[in-house]
This record gives C-alpha cells, sequence and structure tokens, in this order.
C-alpha cells in the first residue's frame, strides 16, 4: 500500500525547477547519499533529506513551487544541502531507518546522519522555510515553546510556532481558538503589522472566516503594510477551493446543492477583494462564467480554448482530465475539438501528466471502434438474479469516486473492445461506490480494504476471481478468463 500523501496547500502552477551553477550560498541539491555527506562534512552544513516517490503529486508540487524558489535557496543556502531520495526506489533503506509514513518528508539530520528535527507533507514556501530553520534553533524545540507559552509569553513567533505544535499533535481546535483570542487582543496596529500576518497565511483556512471580513473590511490598511501581492495571493489561496471546484466541476462542486449561490458568492467576493485582475483568479473565473452559463459541450470547448493559454500548466491539465469520449450526436466535432486541445498543450505539462493525457488522447481517438464492458444499473440482488437467467457470473466493481486508478481503468481498460466483448459473454457487470451507504456494508460483507476492487461472484454468491488495483488490459483479461 502506498504511503500516505500529506497536503497542506491545494491548487497552484508548475514550472520546471532548475538550480543553475552553485553559488557560495546557493541551496545545493544531491541524488546520491555519499556525495551529500562528503560536501556536508566539507562545508559544515545540516542535510535535508527529501523523501518522495515518484508518484507523488505534492511532491512534484513542493519541486516546482518550494524547493526549486529563490527564497529557498537564499535563505536554506547558507546553513543547509538537500538530498533528494525516492523513498521506494534508492532511498527505501533511509526510509525504512527514518520511518517515514507520509510523502513528501523532509528529515533534517547533522553529517552523522542524526536526526535533528523532521517536517512532513507540502507546504507553503515561507512555512516550510520556517519549520526548517525552527529545526536548528534550540529556543524552538516543542519542549521550550510549550514551557515559554505556558508562563504567559506572547510574542507573535512564539504563539505561531505554539498553535502549530498542537496543530501536528491533533489539537485543532484548541490552536485555532488560542489563535482566535490572540487576534481578538490586538490593536488595529498590531494586527495589521507584518509579525501578526500568520494568522491570515497559516490560520486563517475558510473563505466564509469572520477574520476574511475584516481583512476584505480593512484592507487598504494591510495593502499599505503588507503590499498587494501579499494581499492578493492570500485572497486568492482563500478562494481556491471554491473558485477551482466551480472552473473543473469537481466532485466537491457536485456535493454542493445550490450551485448558483456558489457562483454568486464567487463573483461577489471577487470584486469586494479586488482581484479581477489576478492572473490566477481571471482566467478561472471566466471559465467558471462559461461553466455558470451551460453553454452546450462544443461552444463550452470552443470558448475554453480561449482560456487555456492564461492558465498554468496544471491547470490546463485539470480541465483536460474532464475530457472523456463524446457519444452525443455531436461526438465527431466534440471528441475532434478535445483531442485538438489536448495535443495543442500537451508539450507544456510534465512527463507524469503528459502520459495521462497521451493516454486520454489515444481513448478519444479510438472511441469510434470500441465497444467496451457494459455496466448494469442493477442491485446486486438483481445482478445474481439475471445472472443466474443467462448462465453468467457477476462482476462488481468497488469503487470511490475520488480514485485515482477507479478513473484510469474507467478510460483506459473497460472501453476496449476486446474486454466488452469478454464481459457480454460472461459477466453482468455492476458498480458499486463503497463510500456509499448500501456501498459501506457490502465492502464490509466482502472484505474490501482497498479501491478499486474486482469479484467475480458465481450466481450463488461464492467468490471466484479478486482482482485489486489497477490492472492493465491484457493482465485483465487473462485473469478473468476463468
Amino acid at each position: 500500500m502506498k504511503k500516505v500523501i500529506i497536503v497542506l496547500f491545494f491548487l497552484g502552477g508548475l514550472w520546471h525547477l532548475s538550480w543553475g551553477q552553485v553559488q557560495p550560498h546557493d541551496f545545493q541539491v544531491f541524488h546520491t547519499l555519499d556525495a551529500a555527506l562528503k560536501v556536508g562534512k566539507e562545508q559544515n552544513k545540516k542535510i535535508i533529506i527529501d523523501f518522495f516517490a515518484d508518484w507523488c503529486i505534492p511532491c512534484k508540487k513542493m519541486d516546482a513551487e518550494v524547493l526549486g524558489h529563490s527564497k529557498t535557496k537564499s535563505t536554506l543556502g547558507r546553513e543547509f544541502i538537500l538530498l533528494k531520495l525516492d523513498a521506494e526506489k534508492e532511498g527505501k533503506g533511509l526510509a525504512k531507518r527514518f520511518t517515514i509514513g507520509a510523502y513528501p518528508s523532509y528529515i533534517v539530520t547533522d553529517v552523522n546522519l542524526q536526526e535533528v528535527g523532521r517536517v512532513v507533507g507540502a507546504l507553503p514556501l515561507d512555512n516550510f522555510l520556517d519549520a526548517i530553520l525552527k529545526t536548528v534553533d534550540s529556543s524552538r524545540t516543542d519542549v521550550s515553546i510549550a514551557k515559554r507559552f505556558t508562563n504567559g509569553e506572547r510574542t507573535p513567533q512564539l504563539v505561531n510556532d505554539y498553535v502549530y505544535q498542537l496543530m501536528k499533535d491533533g489539537k485543532e481546535s484548541e490552536g485555532f481558538q488560542i489563535i482566535d483570542d490572540y487576534y481578538a487582543s490586538l490593536s488595529e496596529k498590531e494586527k495589521a503589522s507584518p509579525m501578526n500576518w500568520f494568522v491570515f497565511s497559516r490560520y486563517t483556512i475558510e473563505r466564509k472566516h469572520p477574520r476574511v471580513d475584516y481583512l476584505i473590511e480593512k484592507q487598504e490598511s494591510y495593502r499599505k503594510v503588507m503590499g498587494d501581492s501579499v494581499v492578493n495571493f492570500f485572497f486568492q489561496k482563500i478562494l481556491r477551493k471554491d473558485l477551482v471546484a466551480y472552473a473543473t466541476e469537481s466532485a466537491y462542486f457536485h456535493q454542493i446543492a445550490n450551485k448558483d449561490s456558489l457562483y454568486n458568492s464567487i463573483k461577489d467576493f471577487i470584486q469586494q477583494a479586488k482581484i479581477e485582475h489576478d492572473e490566477e483568479v481571471k482566467p478561472l473565473f471566466k471559465i467558471a462564467s462559461l461553466r455558470h452559463a451551460d453553454l452546450s459541450e462544443l461552444a463550452f470547448l470552443s470558448e475554453l480554448e480561449k482560456e487555456l493559454p492564461n492558465l498554468k500548466p496544471i491547470q490546463q491539465f485539470f480541465q483536460f482530465e474532464k475530457f472523456k469520449p463524446n457519444l452525443s450526436a455531436d461526438s465527431l466535432a466534440i471528441n475532434r475539438k478535445q483531442v485538438e486541445l489536448m495535443e495543442k498543450f500537451l508539450p507544456y505539462q510534465n512527463e507524469f501528466y503528459q502520459k495521462r493525457l497521451t493516454s486520454s488522447i489515444n481513448i478519444i481517438k479510438n472511441v469510434g471502434r470500441r465497444n467496451g464492458v457494459k455496466f448494469e444499473a442493477l442491485p446486486l440482488s438483481a445482478a445474481f438474479a439475471k445472472a443466474e437467467r443467462e448462465s453468467k457470473k457477476v462482476f462488481v466493481d468497488f469503487y470511490a469516486v475520488w480514485c485515482g486508478p477507479c478513473k484510469r481503468m474507467d478510460i483506459e481498460v473497460f472501453p476496449l473492445e476486446i474486454v466488452g466483448g469478454l464481459f457480454k459473454e460472461s459477466f453482468v457487470a455492476i458498480k458499486i461506490d463503497g463510500e456509499s451507504e448500501l456501498g459501506k456494508v457490502l465492502i464490509e460483507k466482502y472484505k474490501v480494504e482497498a479501491y478499486p476492487t474486482y469479484l467475480v461472484l458465481s450466481s450463488e454468491n461464492h467468490e471466484l476471481k479478486r482482482l485489486v488495483g489497477y490492472v492493465d488490459a491484457e493482465t485483465f483479461i487473462k485473469e478473468l478468463s476463468l
């Protein structure tokens, strides 16, 4: 089972990571332990071991948005070097030694590989830098921080450290309450101080929090002190969840009952926060408006094409991820346009996303030649009855809506005509959402522990075959040819 991925920020742009030539205080990067230890000893620097996995999206975001940032190099280059290790390949032994349980994980060590601290999960730039620097500051150890707070110290740095410590220990309610009390105790001038901006950048995460309303009301004071870019970035970040959900019609979007209300709320917030011209907000809101207008699929694609150049590569990818074979009366034109857009912007994607999009392109191109698996909307009991009448077996796909391998199977395997032919002759196929109320009962009954899980059952409900996870088409056919 893959390690946990901890994500503390959501969408953002990806750009290529390049380090340039080593300067005296560059943040030097190594890919072998021996090289890192040699330089660490020669320059008397701490080593940050970046444990990642090649499938880990938050790891890639950290590479692009944090580790490759100029501020990271200038801030950490004097005291640290970076050792990047794939925890499932060349770094497997060290990952076991340091008990790595989540990706990404950053272990700070001395030149003898003795751990002096760790930072777990994907963090925004400033939070990451602060967390790394904290590992080598004796006045900011967990014990010292707790003692200073208990003794009544309430400096901005200490409050920030203490609440972050509570959050890591799972005491979120207590941490947020301390932040609320602390901020309420400040004067208006103190609230707008750069020293207290952490209250917003780290601990204000919901767009409808009263502090956000206060910031909008007093934003001119904050803009004067913090600068427009800092304030705009916060507003953009706090809006991102809702705006991206609407622009991509994500799973979260489909859970919202009143979509008109959400759209109007987004629109009002953009105007009040004065971020209409923000380079990330503007194109995403345009796409959200197109979706809100409920255009035909072909009309939407034509308008989307105009906005795609204004999106960051990862945002382009999230639009393309919604593309799928169309079977409507306009299917030829729609599928052609989908392929055209993906091929046009494919070079701007990283290798991982290029592979995903290339697979989608091939599937859409071949939609006219495929007659894949036809899943039936039947209760399990009805599937058993039909299987008995037709002398077939029951095939059950246990999935979850957020499951990446499930979607890959739906895109790459189930649409294939050769797979559809096998199913037509041998199976009554149904899908069960493992996180629905009925699904929860059935996954317990059939001891399903991962998604996707595929069960082949006889009409008497005897388990004949079990497959777990993504299975390529050739293996899938071989396994199901009972």
